[in-house]
């Protein structure tokens, strides 16, 4: 067998001839409100600025980080409390402006700034301070070690020399919302035009990336889901993130076009509240609903199946993803009877399980969930509450069970999820002391970085599952769809909004 293997691994595979020249046309769901990343928090602007600024690091398909306009890695000091990024020196704005050290300043303490004006919103609660220690190095200094501060350098840079004639407070009035003037990602913006619902930008020629393969940039606003399929068959469109399933399916069965699905960072998750005064404060009643749920077809009753299972809460696609981390549990009524009355002794257990009013998938989620743990002897009542009350609710701790959609960053570290976001009031001193020396890691960012960390973060889900503080249910999946004349997308997470703007450089149109 192993033979044959090696023939066709060492067989002669002629490169791809990369063609130059034509135009990528884009689809986004609603008229882009600002091309400013300083101001656009809705998707369809981040998607459309995404190819017009440098990012200091760009997202890996694992969700791992390469440098970009970072000329390598960071720096991490002794302590863990200083990163330092260098940055290239033959990064130029279109204006022919360097593209410093000043720029990733000014844009970081902008956002940083309580006044900033505008949709978009920025977490860099961590940093004490971010300077520039020469033209071509910038340094933030963080209040206590953070070895998942990378993930945040994930981050579009935006012209000082522009922009900072504006006061935060007014930064969503700048023209450069709408026509931003100067760019120093792979493209430029050309023209707006209000008539064909439609964005025109041209490659960039000191980008530092070198030439875009295409000459133009098409972002076509498309509001109907059901002609993306269509357009793309007729090459219309070229590329489609953002697809709803019904969407996706239809692309799937045109000819000429790629479909992709891949999980979502965000999941939805079974609350507990672990309060000792809850219900659900003794941990054997959380594993008896676990034993008392079938993950599949909960699932299936949410979303028919287009949703990734989920036994931890890291991403299947990052790189610390470890499938033997987290124990699953097989739904097994007796087992969960067993766990449930040696903790009770009485049973039905009385349970609320709260969901916000109007979100149908999670309405589902919950019926399922309470016809399927009433054999092990619980008794759920699924009660929707409007999403404001649902967070009074889980902020207050006034709940016991709950579905919950947590967004999450690049980075797997919990941190967050059982901290600022522990609505069941967890606690655990092994958990604690696992997470501070996940965080706490300081080998240099990267390879060595990861390694130290993954092995730490297995042993997070390990616990979490074991634990139960929330029990992880899906990941909806998301869907992405190319024209088969585009070449080069590998489709996940890390295209997403702006977590690769050079995407749009290195991608070509084929014959």
């Amino acid at each position: 067998m192993l033979a044959p293997l090696l023939l066709s691994a060492c067989s002669f595979q002629p490169a791809p001839q990369v063609r130059h020249g034509g135009t990528l046309v884009l689809a986004v769901d609603a008229a882009p409100r600002s091309l400013n990343p300083l101001t656009a928090g809705d998707v369809a602007s981040v998607r459309a600025y995404t190819p017009l600024y440098p990012l200091l690091y760009s997202a890996r398909p694992d969700l791992s980080i390469a440098p970009d306009l970072a000329a390598a890695m960071p720096q991490l000091s002794g302590d863990g409390t200083t990163w330092t990024v260098p940055l290239r020196h033959d990064a130029r704005w279109s204006d022919g402006n360097e593209i410093s050290a000043a720029d990733a300043v000014y844009t970081v303490t902008t956002e940083m700034d309580p006044t900033l004006a505008g949709d978009a919103s920025f977490d860099w609660s961590g940093v004490t301070k971010v300077d520039a220690v020469d033209v071509h190095t910038v340094r933030f200094a963080l209040r206590a070690p953070d070895a998942s501060f990378a993930a945040r350098l994930v981050t579009p840079v935006v012209p000082a020399h522009v922009l900072s004639k504006y006061k935060p407070a007014q930064m969503d009035t700048a023209f450069f919302d709408s026509t931003p003037s100067v760019s120093g990602g792979p493209f430029l913006f050309k023209e707006r035009d209000t008539v064909r619902d439609a964005l025109t930008y041209v490659a960039n020629p000191h980008w530092y990336g070198g030439a875009p393969n295409v000459d133009t940039l098409t972002v076509k606003v498309v509001t109907d889901p059901q002609l993306v399929a269509p357009m793309l068959a007729q090459g219309q469109l070229l590329w489609a993130p953002g697809l709803t399933r019904a969407g996706a399916d239809d692309a799937r069965q045109q000819p000429g076009v790629h479909v992709a699905a891949f999980a979502d960072l965000g999941y939805v998750a079974l609350q507990c509240n672990d309060r000792s005064t809850s219900s659900t404060g003794d941990v054997a009643v959380r594993r008896a609903l676990a034993y008392a749920i079938d993950r599949d077809a909960v699932v299936r009753a949410a979303l028919g199946g287009d949703a990734t299972v989920l036994w931890g809460d890291v991403p299947p696609q990052s790189w610390a993803y470890d499938p033997a981390a987290a124990h699953r549990y097989t739904r097994d009524v007796a087992k969960a009877r067993a766990l449930l009355d040696g903790a009770h002794g009485a049973t039905p257990l009385d349970l609320d399980l709260l969901y916000p009013r109007g979100d149908t998938a999670r309405e589902a989620a919950a019926n399922a969930i309470a016809e399927q743990a009433a054999p092990a002897g619980f008794h759920i009542t699924a009660r929707a509450l409007d999403p404001v009350a649902l967070h009074t609710a889980l902020t207050s701790g006034q709940f016991t069970l709950a579905l919950t959609e947590t967004g999450t960053s690049l980075d797997p570290d919990d941190s967050a999820a059982l901290g600022a976001q522990n609505w069941g009031g967890y606690a655990g001193a092994d958990m604690s002391r696992l997470l501070l020396a996940e965080r706490s890691a300081s080998a240099a960012p990267g390879v060595a970085l990861d390694a130290q960390r993954k092995p730490l973060i297995s042993r997070v889900q390990s616990l979490l599952s074991t634990d139960l503080p929330f029990i992880p249910l899906y990941a909806p999946l998301q869907h992405a769809a190319w024209n088969v004349t585009v070449a080069g997308p590998v489709a996940g997470a890390q295209l997403d909004q702006d977590r690769d703007s050079a995407m749009y450089g290195r991608w070509y149109l084929s014959a």
